[in-house]
């Protein structure tokens, strides 16, 4: 290990801050709505999904964004 734990601790903190930023915020609630909206028109459960339901979506994301 080459960091210490106070080093490792204020790169988390940085990261934290930039994956909640305003914007970043945003994008994961439509992301998040976008997901219960598949879940909810395929009959899934978007909360504790199996590994079929989350391929799954992954799979309409791919087809969905060529």
């Amino acid at each position: 290990f080459h960091l210490s734990l106070q080093q490792l601790q204020v790169a988390a903190a940085d990261l934290k801050h930039r994956a909640f930023r305003p914007g970043t915020k945003r994008n994961h609630a439509c992301q998040f709505n976008l997901y219960c909206d598949f879940c909810n028109f395929y009959n899934l459960q978007p909360i504790n999904p199996t590994v079929d339901t989350v391929c799954t979506y992954i799979a309409f994301l791919a087809t969905n964004l060529n």
